[in-house]
């Protein structure tokens, strides 16, 4: 099974952007029922349904939920692909993290520990709030 970086390198690609919120709530299951957890929301009609929900009125992240399944079941028939995969997406992933660390630390400035943990803190809140929304109505 092709990791978060797969997924939203695979989107890069077509895309020129990446659709990791989408990915992520798609793959949430694996944590408790490991490779089974395809059979929840890897279905065409809920996986639409997700990216609607997470990217609004965004055609594009409904065809990256149908590629998202489609990229599953291609690297659980050939692990070849998918080992190819996870090496184009690290060296991918490598190289535009380094460029993007050199644009930031350009412009870096400090932050006051006391505030960056309280945003992380929002964060959190926020995505917690966002789930059991999805969830729960």
């Amino acid at each position: 099974m092709p990791g978060l970086q797969v997924h939203a390198f695979v989107d890069r690609m077509i895309f020129d952007r990446s659709f990791w919120k989408l990915h992520r709530l798609m793959d949430k299951p694996v944590l408790v029922f490991g490779r089974k957890h395809r059979q929840f929301f890897h279905d065409a009609f809920t996986a639409v349904e997700i990216a609607k929900r997470t990217y609004p009125e965004d055609k594009q992240a409904e065809q990256a939920a149908l590629i998202h399944i489609n990229i599953d079941s291609m690297c659980s028939a050939d692990p070849k692909l998918k080992k190819q995969l996870e090496i184009m997406a690290r060296k991918f992933y490598k190289n535009w993290w380094i460029s993007r660390k050199n644009k930031k630390s350009e412009k870096k400035e400090k932050i006051d520990p006391i505030l960056a943990d309280l945003k992380r803190t929002f964060k959190k809140a926020i995505e917690l709030k966002r789930l059991g929304t999805y969830f729960f109505g």
